[in-house]
């Protein structure tokens, strides 16, 4: 079984909850925010393997939170 922390950002809430639904069937602990406020806490609590983002946020521009997470943990690698 495949293992692993998912963290899904979306504003779009239907399709967020079911990726999550989906990468929990595959065996992931997987977990779902919806706007980059939420985000922010999540990624330092959760500290995912594995992000998956809108880069059009609703209330943000995804691709600055990206660069936000690689400022705070340069270690990972993100793309």
């Amino acid at each position: 079984m495949m293992s692993g922390i998912v963290l899904v950002i979306d504003d779009e809430k239907k399709l967020a909850q079911y990726l999550t639904k989906r990468l929990r069937a595959e065996g992931y602990e997987a977990e779902a925010v919806y706007d980059a406020e939420s985000a922010r806490p999540k990624l330092r609590e959760l500290d995912p393997d594995v992000v998956l983002m809108d880069l059009r946020l609703h209330n943000a521009d995804g691709s600055q939170l990206m660069v936000e997470s690689k400022k705070r943990q340069p270690e990972k690698e993100r793309c």
